[in-house]
């Protein structure tokens, strides 16, 4: 009889403590999930956007600085909210030197994350490389090298048969 009581109370105090935790509102903070130019990234001068991607809902109130090594606010910077987003474009090409995104996003509930990063910008070749071809191009452009190469290799196979039939 006893052991049957316990039994029903824990089972009663297990559906109140999951109930209890399922209707309590989300205690989670948003997260930085992505950012372009990522941190620690090297890019050109042509850089036109400033992105950064969150992982929830974010108040029309979060928002970006950006600053110089030598702490200098980089005027012109208007950032929008946009979902999880916040953005801002870029109106003039930066200089080379170091930049800091000082960051606030603030939740849906209200809660406030703060955080920073820094990125470069360089006149360097490989930064200009980088500023051209994003991720998503440099995946197409391997699959049409892959492509083309097997193109190549079969027209050369098919040239070879060829000349081997017409040989007596």
């Amino acid at each position: 009889m006893i052991g049957c009581l316990r039994s029903k109370l824990c089972a009663l105090l297990s559906t109140l403590l999951i109930l209890a935790l399922a209707l309590s509102p989300a205690f989670a903070h948003a997260s930085l999930v992505s950012a372009r130019p990522a941190p620690g990234a090297v890019v050109a001068p042509m850089l036109k956007e400033i992105r950064l991607t969150f992982d929830e809902t974010l108040d029309p109130a979060s928002m970006f600085v950006m600053f110089t090594q030598d702490f200098q606010t980089v005027p012109g910077i208007a950032p929008l909210v946009e979902g999880n987003v916040i953005r801002a474009m870029l109106l003039a090409p930066l200089s080379p030197r170091t930049y800091i995104v000082q960051w606030t996003a603030v939740s849906a509930d209200g809660d406030t994350v703060q955080g920073s990063y820094q990125f470069g910008v360089s006149n360097s070749i490989w930064a200009w490389i980088q500023g051209w071809f994003s991720a998503e191009f440099a995946v197409g452009a391997f699959g049409l090298v892959i492509i083309g190469t097997l193109w190549f290799v079969q027209r050369r196979s098919r040239q070879r048969r060829t000349r081997q039939a017409k040989r007596p």
